[in-house]
């Protein structure tokens, strides 16, 4: 009985082969017609509806009819005009056909005006009847400007296959789709959004930031924020197209492969009953910097102001209780047993805080070295410096690079601190979790009173952070304390941002940051908590003022 299960399976596994091929035999010639349907007869393949407006969005379907033939592979290229309209979204095909060769990304079908859909039902199936192949999303380029124009289905170029192998004919009605977009009046005033731009390298690539602070809808709902670079000479976008970014108030673009040459930054904010908030400002790409341009002079953009020494570790000093081992230099060093509640040191463990070019396996990100960092309980270890200069206004950048190796149990962290006391916002990892905390404002002994947990770090491998605090010009808390939006990034990625999924915005204690300090110390009394060993590199800080 087995034996015969598997042939029959095998038997169905070699007509589905058998059907693959037959559809790749047609795919790679040109179909040819074998009959003309009437003209007044859908054709086996149809755009609905007919007649598409866009406001500001437009969805067509691509509908099959095989009528009655069994089809087993389609291929179907949607034709339309790129400089007019795009795709918003990608494509998506239907279920029904589990298979996809090709899904139809936007991304690749604005580029060329079409769109190319390729899928082949699941093995021992078929579609007979009438069903919805895949469902294309349009807007228009411009939504300011009227539009005609039309989507039709390349009939050159697309194949539908039945299991016996044959093509069947493109031919009759709904192969094209009419499209139109009217311009809506809207109210368009020139606005202050509090935009602040500054270029960072992330992965070893320039970005540009792009941040605005939250506008008030003042009796409009507010829909949500565009955000267009496009080229000054011809107005044409620079990747990507003019996103909508929802209600959240950063972007960050891409500078790789972005030539020099000027640039149009423009943010809206939308509103509803066509009410449009604009701040345009010319930029200048000019090798790999960036500028803004302002009355006509080019004054140079946000530059860094370095704020700490030694970010990599590069650079080491021996440890007085034992040369042999290393300390970063230009960093304050405490390890070993330590006074719970104070974080005094009582004894010292010059091995718990090293600086380290290779160790169990473990290198650098970058450069040669790296700093390690050890703690057991009552037995800590952590590194602090005071930044240059305290942080007062403007944006401050903290990056780090962090590495966990496998171990059953972990508890270190970052904090940005006000002076040596005063931790306003803390990282803090953990086997069980990532715990992201900071104050939020009301007097300088409000601890940190926001907190959220997210998944935790993935050991033995390098995981890079970029931390945001950007200043909120003429914005502060109940108690009259300045707000800061803040923005981490952890792998390139968005993890949390203030006025996003209810995170508050920090308000720091004595209005600045001024000192930052990496590991664990004894400062909850009885066992303390913090366990296990970490490596850190790249601990830059910059100030944008």
């Amino acid at each position: 009985m087995e034996s015969r299960r598997g042939s029959v399976a095998g038997l169905v596994g070699v007509l589905f082969l058998v059907v693959a091929l037959v559809a790749t035999m047609f795919l790679i010639r040109r179909p040819q017609v074998l009959e003309n349907l009437a003209g007044s007869e859908k054709s086996v393949v149809s755009l609905v509806p007919d007649s598409l407006r866009l406001n500001p969005n437009g969805t067509l379907r691509v509908y099959l009819d095989p009528k009655g033939k069994k089809v087993v592979f389609a291929r179907v290229v949607v034709g339309y005009d790129k400089k007019k309209i795009k795709l918003a979204a990608d494509a998506e095909i239907s279920g029904v056909f589990g298979n996809r060769v090709r899904t139809g990304a936007a991304t690749l079908a604005n580029e060329a005006g079409k769109v190319e859909l390729v899928a082949a039902v699941k093995p021992g199936t078929n579609v007979s009847g009438p069903v919805s192949f895949a469902t294309l999303v349009f807007a228009a380029r411009d939504e300011d400007k009227t539009l005609t124009s039309r989507v039709q289905i390349e009939t050159a170029s697309s194949q539908i296959v039945t299991a016996d192998g044959e093509v069947l004919p493109l031919s009759g009605a709904g192969l094209v789709a009419n499209v139109t977009s009217e311009r809506v009046a809207k109210q368009v005033s020139e606005s202050d959004l509090g935009l602040s731009l500054y270029s960072f390298e992330q992965n070893g690539a320039k970005v540009l930031n792009v941040s605005w602070q939250e506008q008030e809808s003042r009796g409009q709902k507010l829909s949500g924020y565009r955000v267009a670079l496009r080229r000054a000479t011809d107005q044409s976008l620079v990747a990507p197209e003019d996103p909508f970014v929802g209600t959240a108030t950063n972007f960050q673009f891409p500078l790789a492969g972005v030539p020099s040459g000027r640039y149009l930054l423009t943010v809206r904010a939308m509103y509803a009953d066509n009410v449009v908030k604009v701040q345009t400002k010319y930029l200048v790409f000019e090798n790999g910097e960036v500028f803004v341009e302002d009355n006509g002079a080019l004054l140079p953009g946000r530059r860094p102001v370095a704020l700490l020494l030694n970010p990599g570790f590069e650079e080491m000093v021996n440890d007085p209780a034992k040369p042999s081992d290393l300390d970063p230099k230009g960093w304050i060093t405490a390890e070993g047993e330590m006074e719970p509640g104070t974080g005094n040191e009582v004894s010292e463990r010059p091995e718990f805080a090293q600086v380290l070019s290779q160790v169990n396996g473990v290198g650098p990100l970058s450069g040669k070295r790296m700093l390690k960092n050890h703690t057991e309980f009552l037995l800590k270890s952590h590194v602090r410096q005071s930044y240059l200069q305290a942080v007062r206004d403007g944006v401050l950048v903290q990056k780090l690079a962090v590495f966990v190796p496998g171990q059953a149990k972990f508890l270190q962290q970052a904090e940005i601190r006000k002076a040596v006391a005063g931790e306003e916002f803390h990282v803090r990892w953990m086997d069980s979790g990532t715990n992201y905390c900071w104050r939020t404002g009301g007097g300088d002994n409000n601890p940190k009173d926001y907190c959220v947990t997210k998944g935790p770090l993935g050991t033995n491998v390098w995981h890079q952070y970029l931390i945001l605090l950007t200043k909120q010009e003429g914005k502060v808390n109940s108690a009259g304390e300045s707000q800061w939006k803040v923005a981490i990034f952890l792998d390139g990625k968005q993890v949390i941002t203030s006025g996003e999924n209810g995170a508050p915005y920090l308000s720091p204690a004595d209005e600045r940051f001024g000192r930052f300090f990496l590991g664990d110390e004894c400062q909850g009394g009885g066992s303390c908590d913090g366990v296990g060993t970490m490596y850190f590199d790249n601990a830059e800080a910059y100030w944008y003022n």
